[in-house]
């Protein structure tokens, strides 16, 4: 995981313009950004070389789909990925931080033990078509699920001037 943060931090601040906004389909660009090789696989969207990267984009929260976990848990799906949550500011169309989190963090969020994975799995196999299972988590539990944040530096930037512009407005209204 050291890896990719540093690669993120490499490349986070060129992380914006129209594909952070959309809502699907931002993957390749995202890859070509990271020279990562772009994967259309259940379990992963990215390989590095070293890791299995998920990428899942959002403003504030991230759904999971509860039988691919259970399949994970159960070791029908691949093992050992990482899972990066890259959260991204509307209006100013970039990048604003990326969530590192080890997929086992977000089996143990979900309580996905054996018979929890069991049990979508088998809900999963009875459906006639799909079986739509999700659980939500909000961009606060996937802070605290993060092994590392990457921030872009245009976020410190811009609070900082913020910061800046009261300080001196405070200071202009005590003279």
């Amino acid at each position: 995981m050291e890896r990719i943060k540093k690669e993120l931090q490499n490349v986070i601040h060129k992380m914006c313009g129209e594909y952070v906004i959309k809502s699907s389909h931002y993957e390749k660009e995202m890859c070509s950004l990271l020279s990562w090789e772009c994967v259309d696989d259940r379990y992963y969207d990215a390989y590095n070389g070293e890791s299995y990267i998920e990428l899942k984009k959002g403003q504030s929260s991230m759904w999971f789909n509860m039988v691919r976990y259970a399949e994970i848990q159960t070791k029908i799906g691949r093992q050992g990925t990482v899972t990066l949550f890259v959260k991204y500011n509307k209006k100013k169309k970039r990048v604003t931080e990326i969530y590192i989190i080890d997929t086992k963090r977000i089996l143990s969020f979900l309580n996905m033990v054996p018979t929890k994975a069991a049990c979508c799995i088998i809900l999963s196999k009875d459906c006639k078509r799909n079986l739509d299972m999700q659980a939500g988590a909000t961009a606060k539990d996937l802070r605290t699920m993060a092994n590392f944040i990457v921030i872009n530096p245009m976020e410190i930037y811009d609070k900082c001037m913020i910061e800046i512009i009261k300080y001196n407005k405070r200071k202009r209204k005590r003279k």
